[in-house]
C-alpha cells in the first residue's frame, strides 16, 4: 500500500509541470495512434479487488505506472510496471511493446496497427506477445478492438493464449465520454477442455472517461462471466483471476 501511495505522489509531482490534454477512451483496450506528432503519455492505474491488475491471488488493490510513446504517425512504444501483494510480499511485473501502424488515416476514420512485446510475470516467467489493433473513429463516437496472442515460456501453460477486447465510446460533452467495454480472456478455453487458466472468462461493463485539460481520468469494469470451466489454475498473471467483478481506474497526462 505504501508503494502505491508513493507512486501516486511521484506521478502527480512529475506531471504537474505539463499542460496538454490526453484522450484515452478505454482501459481494457488499446487504441491505435491518431497523432502525427511525437508525444509521451504517463499514466497511473489502479485495480480494485483480488487479481485486479493481473495478480490473481492479491488480497488488496494493485497499482501500475506506465508510459506510451508515440514516436510519429507510424510507431508507438509502450511500457508499464505493476505492483501488488503476493501473500506478505510485494511483487512486481513489467511489460514492453512496440506497435506499427498498418493504416493510419489522418481524417480519423479506420486505423490498424500490429506489433509485439514481452511480459515478465511475478513467477519469473516470460511471455511473448503478438498484438493486432483496429479502430474506427467518427466525430461523436469511436470503436476500438484488440487481439492478443500470448506464448508463455512455462511448460505448464497453454501453447497459445488468446485475449480479445473491444470498446465503444460516445462523446456526450467536451469533457465526458460514455461507453461499454468487453474483454474475452483465455478464449482458447472454448475448444481446449484442459485450458491451463481454468477456462475462458468474459467481462462486459460500462466505462466513463473525463477530460479536463490537462488531465484525463477513467473508470471501467463489470461482471465476469465463466462460459467454460475446469479445475486447473496456472500461475499466469490474469486481470480477472477468480473474481466475479473487476474495476479499474486510470489517471493520465500527455506531454
Amino acid at each position: 500500500m505504501k508503494v502505491g501511495l508513493l507512486l501516486i505522489a511521484v506521478f502527480f509531482f512529475v506531471t504537474s509541470v505539463y499542460c496538454e490534454p490526453l484522450i484515452k477512451p478505454f482501459l481494457f483496450t488499446l487504441s491505435p495512434s491518431t497523432s502525427n506528432d511525437q508525444k509521451v503519455t504517463l499514466h497511473f492505474d489502479a485495480g480494485l479487488g483480488d487479481g485486479s491488475l493481473g495478480f490473481s491471488d492479491a488480497p488488496s488493490a494493485d497499482s501500475r505506472i506506465g508510459v506510451e510513446w508515440n514516436l510519429n504517425s507510424r510507431w508507438m512504444f509502450l511500457g508499464n510496471t505493476a505492483f501488488g501483494k503476493d501473500e506478505s510480499h510485494t511483487v512486481i511485473t513489467g511489460q514492453i511493446e512496440g506497435l506499427y501502424a498498418l493504416r493510419n488515416n489522418t481524417d480519423g476514420k479506420f486505423r490498424a496497427a500490429a506489433g509485439g512485446g514481452v511480459r515478465w510475470e511475478r513467477d519469473g516467467g516470460n511471455v511473448l506477445l503478438l498484438k493486432f489493433l483496429g479502430g474506427w473513429q467518427a466525430e461523436q463516437w469511436r470503436f476500438d478492438t484488440n487481439m492478443t496472442f500470448e506464448k508463455a515460456s512455462s511448460p505448464d501453460r497453454d501453447p497459445i493464449d488468446l485475449i480479445l477486447s473491444m470498446g465503444w465510446s460516445h462523446r456526450v460533452s467536451s469533457m465526458m465520454y460514455l461507453g461499454v467495454e468487453a474483454v474475452g480472456q483465455d478464449l482458447e478455453g472454448f475448444w481446449e477442455q484442459n485450458e491451463a487458466e481454468g477456462g475462458a472468462r468474459i467481462l462486459v461493463g460500462p466505462s466513463i472517461h473525463f477530460f479536463a485539460e490537462p488531465w484525463n481520468a477513467g473508470v471501467a469494469g463489470g461482471y465476469i462471466l465463466r462460459p467454460t470451466f475446469n479445475d486447473r489454475s496456472s500461475v499466469a498473471d490474469r486481470f480477472f483471476g477468480s473474481n466475479r467483478l473487476a474495476v479499474q481506474i486510470s489517471v493520465g497526462r500527455e506531454f
